[in-house]
């Protein structure tokens, strides 16, 4: 028997119409969804080691403290974003790779557990920083 086409007769004309037998699919192309998951969690990593990086050249440099604080507002925000956005692309990266089987989604569910656990520590360490150095001030 083929299980290739199915076979449907329409009852009002009595004329057979061949259908293809439909494969589990999404109802969107999960390449082009990964991708962009890929590039605005790439894009936060990026925030955050900028921020990061002139965080220390301001330190070095003796600029104002509010700054500072800015960077580290801004490294702790992009931490946490960068947090929710690796969260969200492991999730698809585990549907994807479910669905679709390929390897490429195994490799980026790992890239999304470095991401996330990188957003975490930038996060934590950018509130940590503003927490201390803010000391016993009301």
């Amino acid at each position: 028997m083929n299980y290739d086409k199915l076979i449907l007769r329409d009852s009002a004309s009595n004329t057979r119409m061949d259908k293809r037998v439909l494969k589990l699919k999404l109802p969107f192309n999960e390449k082009i969804l990964a991708i962009v998951l890929n590039r605005i969690a790439v894009f936060f990593f990026l925030i955050c080691l900028l921020a990061v990086f002139l965080y220390i050249i301001v330190t070095r440099q003796g600029f104002l403290d509010e700054t500072q604080f800015l960077l580290l507002r801004l490294a702790a925000l992009s931490g946490v974003l960068l947090l929710i956005s690796a969260i969200i692309g492991l999730i698809a990266d585990i549907v994807f790779f479910i669905i679709a089987g390929r390897k490429r989604y195994l490799i980026g569910f790992f890239f999304f557990i470095f991401l996330a656990i990188a957003g975490g520590i930038f996060a934590y360490a950018a509130n940590f920083i503003i927490m201390v150095s803010s000391g016993n001030a009301a």
